[in-house]
């Protein structure tokens, strides 16, 4: 027994700054700024309140007090001092039970709820539980609102949830709150049984995500399927040396390796790549991804000559039995097949009888040049990060590994789809044309085929570039279509794989096809970002306003960038709340350090003219007229946009037509989700361009 423990009752803060991750990534300053922010009012306010910080974990910090009045003065206090400038989104949650303290570690289920609480936060709101509120009732000068009830994941019955009323403070609806709840029953039920008819509708596209490289007839001995989370490998590398790639890169490919034997489910990285941080017992994280197995490690890179070190483990976290561990170290030049001797291993410990077909796919290395993969494992970091400073890096890595393998087709793949991303007129400003675009990809698509005719990533890929730069919407339905049939995707689908596939059943109205996927997608990886976007894309086209500010936001809040953000103000001016739109959209287009996109413009005239403040849409609306006359690309469509909001018909067909002249086709997909053009349809201007573009 350990003398040192020690149990006793407390009141208990957890605090975490929204979005900081992906802030991180695209502006470090601004991240440490408001790290270094967060831990100096923590610190000054915590100890002004009596309380005791327990420890500051990454972005995040657990607290607890003797008593829970200290506790919720503290924490209003602390979100005043965040809405002071500079303005840290942080979120609060607060909850009160008996802990046990084990010198500076303190744990029990009462902290795992609060952090359960804290998780549905929004910034400026203070959440605490019904065990605090009962703690109060006495204290006049603590005012709440009930939120309702809620059922938190691995908590047996619902608990009621308040918001601390007071100065500055917001009070959210609870259609806003998003945490870790238990799903329901029930509804999971009707959505399996409806996505089982619409996947006989929808040419077998159960398939793509069930149904792996290995084929039906080749299944493993094993009669059960074996869940594994793969958690990011630790780093051990010095933070200045600026490894994570290497080590967040790896956990991907190992995950992709496993994915390709078919006995196995693996959740995706989007999921585990959530614990990373979190100091939580390895039985919570598997009750939590529902697993049976959790495989973690450690990476290194060594120098002289430079090679890599990972060390690796499968445990079974139900009975703390290390099933399997193994220590890899490669020179760099010869470690591109490591994660493919990683996944046999596991299998082989899980004594898995690998197929014939799964033993070739694991014996099959997409390079083999170890540069070359590092490179690529590079890449994938930076596209992740979707500014256009990254993907002009990740491409510069991408064109660097091609030129150490000209045969990596993966890498020919995954560039072309950067290119996509790039010419992306949502997403940034200025960017080259349509048909440069077009003329970008197409060379690159048609190596990865050459090279690798089988793979489904390489069709759907084109058929973005059709879909968005060529205006043959249905050129891109066969392909994807065609990468349906070839059934080569594993069980964790790439982004573009997601999101271009629903784009096209969604651009040829094909909603329960598109709505199947999504739903499939959810399964295998429900943390995805671009899922929660597509969805709200689906939300729009059958006016569901508010559920698609819930999915933008949530988009939003994972990826900070313009466009999902100027999708997110989109869904609030369509949803009759231009105040709201513009709040979200001004704050993207007053960044000093990026050229708002056109799609935020125009949104904030209209937001305007919404209001009745025609001198500032107006303001608005000649910003995108100067820029078109400067030479911006793809501005045409978003003048459009504004004059359909108008109600002004002939100028606003003229630059649509305008638009389709300069082969600005990224508006197919647009024009059937905005309900600004719904004025145009049935106009025969309108109609022809919409055929031209194989959109009817």
């Amino acid at each position: 027994m350990n003398t040192t423990e020690k149990r006793q009752l407390a009141a208990i803060l957890f605090a975490d700054i929204v979005g900081y991750t992906a802030l991180m990534q695209q502006n470090e300053v601004l991240a440490k700024s408001q790290l270094d922010k967060f831990r100096s009012v923590l610190e000054d306010q915590v100890a002004a309140h009596n309380g005791n910080i327990v420890n500051f974990y990454g972005d995040g910090c657990l607290v607890i007090f003797n008593h829970p009045l200290q506790a919720v003065q503290c924490a209003a206090k602390i979100q005043l001092d965040f809405q002071e400038s500079p303005q840290v989104p942080v979120r609060i949650g607060l909850h009160s039970g008996t802990v046990g303290i084990d010198g500076e570690s303190v744990y029990g289920d009462a902290v795992n709820l609060t952090s359960r609480i804290e998780s549905m936060g929004m910034p400026g709101v203070v959440l605490l539980s019904e065990r605090i509120q009962i703690d109060l009732k006495n204290q006049p000068s603590v005012k709440t609102v009930s939120l309702g009830k809620f059922n938190f994941k691995n908590v047996e019955q619902a608990m009621e949830v308040y918001a601390l009323k007071g100065e500055k403070l917001i009070v959210p609806q609870r259609s806003e709150l998003k945490g870790k709840f238990k799903k329901n029953s029930t509804s999971i039920a009707n959505r399996v049984i409806l996505a089982i008819v619409l996947f006989m509708a929808a040419f077998g596209i159960w398939s793509i995500f069930q149904a792996n490289i290995s084929g039906p007839s080749e299944n493993s001995n094993s009669t059960q399927e074996i869940t594994i989370a793969v958690l990011p490998l630790t780093n051990l590398n010095q933070e200045a040396e600026n490894f994570d790639y290497i080590s967040r890169g790896l956990s991907q490919e190992i995950i992709n390796e496993l994915a390709k034997i078919k006995s196995i489910k693996v959740s995706s990285f989007t999921q585990s790549s959530f614990y990373n941080s979190m100091k939580m017992p390895s039985i919570e994280i598997a009750e939590e991804l529902k697993v049976q197995y959790i495989i973690s490690g450690t990476s290194r890179i060594l120098n002289n000559p430079e090679r890599l070190k990972l060390s690796i483990e499968l445990i079974n976290p139900f009975t703390k039995e290390r099933l399997w561990s193994g220590t890899f170290e490669e020179e760099i030049e010869k470690a591109y097949a490591i994660q493919m001797r990683i996944a046999k291993e596991i299998a082989s410990n899980l004594h898995i009888n690998l197929s014939p077909t799964e033993t070739a796919a694991l014996d099959k290395p997409s390079t083999i040049s170890g540069e070359a993969f590092k490179l690529f494992l590079r890449a994938k970091t930076e596209i992740t990060k979707m500014t256009p400073p990254a993907l002009k890096r990740c491409q510069t890595l991408l064109k660097e590994a091609i030129e150490l393998d000209e045969n990596y087709a993966q890498a020919y793949t995954f560039l072309a789809w950067s290119y996509l991303m790039s010419g992306d007129p949502g997403g940034n400003a200025q960017v080259i044309s349509g048909p440069q675009t077009k003329a970008l990809v197409e060379p690159l698509i048609a190596k990865s085929i050459e090279l690798d005719s089988l793979n489904s990533e390489t069709y759907i890929i084109r058929a973005g570039s059709n879909l968005f730069y060529g205006a043959q919407v249905k050129d891109a339905l066969k392909d994807i279509e065609h990468a349906v049939a070839l059934k080569s995707w594993s069980e964790i689908p790439t982004d573009h794989c997601i999101c271009v596939a629903i784009s096209v059943y969604a651009a040829t109205g094909e909603l329960a096809k598109a709505e199947s996927m999504i739903v499939l997608a959810k399964e295998v990886d429900p943390g995805n970002p671009l899922i929660s976007w597509d969805e709200g894309n689906i939300a729009m086209i059958k006016g569901n306003y508010e559920e698609a500010q819930n999915l933008y936001q949530q988009t939003a809040n994972k990826v900070d960038v313009q466009l999902f953000n100027a999708f997110w103000g989109w869904s609030f001016y369509h949803g009759k709340k231009p105040e709201k739109a513009l709040e979200v959209l001004l704050r993207m287009h007053n960044r000093k350090d990026e050229v708002p996109v056109a799609f935020n413009t125009a949104i904030v005239s209209n937001a305007y003219y919404m209001l009745g403040d025609n001198k500032s849409s107006d303001r608005y609306l000649k910003e995108l007229i100067d820029r078109d006359r400067n030479g911006e690309h793809h501005v045409n469509f978003y003048l459009s946009m504004i004059y359909s909001a108008r109600n002004n018909i002939p100028k606003a067909l003229d630059y649509l037509a305008l638009a389709f002249k300069k082969e600005e086709y990224n508006f197919i997909l647009m024009t059937g989700i905005d309900p600004v053009f719904k004025i145009l349809h049935k106009e025969p201007r309108y109609i022809e361009i919409r055929r031209k573009m194989q959109a009817i």
